[in-house]
């Protein structure tokens, strides 16, 4: 892959870490957020997420089945 790039094997392979470095600071930070609203109470419940989610199937069958 370096070579079809015109780069140096440790160039390559330099970029491919910076790259996971980033990507795993990008999910740590996003995740963090998460915590951050959790901790402050800002959530909705699974069971009332679970409820919504029924009607709003139960109401897309029932209009199928129209």
């Amino acid at each position: 892959m370096a070579e079809s790039l015109g780069i140096s094997p440790a160039a390559y392979a330099a970029g491919a870490i910076r790259r996971v470095v980033e990507s795993e600071a990008e999910l740590a930070a996003f995740a963090q957020v998460g915590i951050d609203e959790l901790d402050r109470g800002e959530f909705i419940p699974h069971d009332v997420v679970m409820a919504e989610l029924d009607a709003m199937i139960a109401k897309h069958e029932a209009r199928c089945r129209a």
